[in-house]
């Protein structure tokens, strides 16, 4: 399913990013590591959102991919959501899931808003 989402929207994402690396700025380093892996792994965007919040993987989001490597990311991912403030990223994830969890990896990999949009 392809999500389509304002530019007010990813602006709004976009500032909560800002704030959550203006909280914990290793916190965002953590994150935007897990999400290069997740892009380097040729996996979907989806499936680290579908895994922030703890939701149930189906044949869709689930890479297919040799067991030991999806044991690998997703230990890289718990550890991420172990770090002190996740639960901020898990609620970053949560509230704006209606926008996509590609456009908000996006952002947290430093494209802009209009950049996304001009994109889409």
């Amino acid at each position: 399913m392809i999500a389509l989402c304002s530019l007010q929207v990813l602006r709004d994402a976009g500032q909560q990013i800002d704030g959550l690396e203006h909280y914990s700025p290793e916190l965002m380093a953590h994150l935007r590591h897990v999400v290069h892996l997740t892009k380097r792994l040729e996996f979907r965007c989806r499936y680290l959102g579908t895994l922030l919040r703890n939701q149930e993987t189906d044949k869709e989001t689930e890479p297919n991919v040799y067991p030991s490597i999806l044991r690998m990311y997703r230990a890289e991912v718990e550890k991420l959501k172990n770090r002190e403030g996740s639960d901020q990223v898990v609620q970053l994830f949560e509230e704006f899931q209606h926008a996509g969890d590609h456009p908000l990896c996006q952002l947290i990999t430093g494209d802009t808003p209009e950049m996304i949009k001009s994109a889409g």
